[in-house]
């Protein structure tokens, strides 16, 4: 009698620690911390066309991460394979967006957007892939 309720209260012991980790987990979800910089728009899926006027935006969540004190904001329309300034002078770190008028030479299904700290290739964030077509 004694070896039946060990093995039941071995089970029921493991039961409730199933239970509770469950529990757990759900009541206490484990977010990621947040990057020092952040792209906001684009953030992919989206399909833009030649010659519209794009406000791309993001956001500053740890300034000291960002070392150089300014952003840049780079184009790629190969996947990600090469960046190209569309902004083609650093950003202050108090700016959180800039315009972007879609050019020709720029159409691609393969669009990639990155925010960067201006001198720190290691501080980024980019987008999804996007369209660009005419």
């Amino acid at each position: 009698m004694t070896k039946k309720r060990m093995n039941v209260l071995g089970w029921a012991a493991l039961g409730c620690l199933i239970a509770l980790s469950a529990g757990c987990k759900e009541n206490n979800p484990v977010t990621p911390p947040k990057k020092p910089l952040e792209l906001l728009y684009p953030a992919g899926g989206e399909s833009l066309k030649v010659d519209s006027t794009v406000l791309v935006r993001w956001q500053i969540n740890d300034s000291t991460k960002v070392s150089s004190g300014s952003v840049a904001v780079e184009l790629s329309i190969n996947n990600g394979m090469t960046y190209s300034l569309i902004v083609t002078h650093s950003l202050p770190l108090d700016t959180t967006f800039s315009s972007w008028t879609v050019a020709s030479g720029q159409i691609s299904a393969q669009c990639i957007i990155r925010v960067r700290d201006y001198s720190d290739y290691s501080v980024f964030d980019k987008s999804g892939t996007f369209t660009v077509h005419q």
